[in-house]
């Protein structure tokens, strides 16, 4: 349930960030200790000077964003062991990887 509350966050601030058409692409990789799920989209992306405050609390670039999405989500799969980055690449948009460990964290 967790996991799928990240990555609906993921998935409904790539279609916001999309202006008119556009792609969401989701991925899955794995090597022998982690999982990773990485999700791109096409629309405005993040400004350079923007990225470092992303996961931090009530930052937000919408007008209605209470600035916790983000941060949420990072604290989640934190709490499993893993990571959640703004990765940058080349090309329109933003691109965000989940790493977890193939073996789970006891979050208990």
């Amino acid at each position: 349930a967790q996991l799928r509350q990240v990555l609906e966050n993921l998935l409904v601030n790539a279609r916001q960030s999309i202006k008119g058409e556009g792609d969401i692409f989701i991925r899955g990789q794995h090597s022998d200790e982690m999982d990773f799920i990485t999700v791109q989209d096409t629309g405005t992306g993040v400004d350079a000077d923007q990225r470092t405050s992303l996961f931090e609390p009530l930052f937000t670039t919408k007008t209605k964003g209470t600035g916790l999405g983000l941060t949420i989500c990072k604290q989640i799969i934190e709490k499993h062991g893993g990571s959640l980055d703004y990765i940058e690449h080349d090309g329109p948009g933003a691109m965000f990887q989940i790493q977890l460990p193939r073996t789970p964290k006891n979050t208990k």
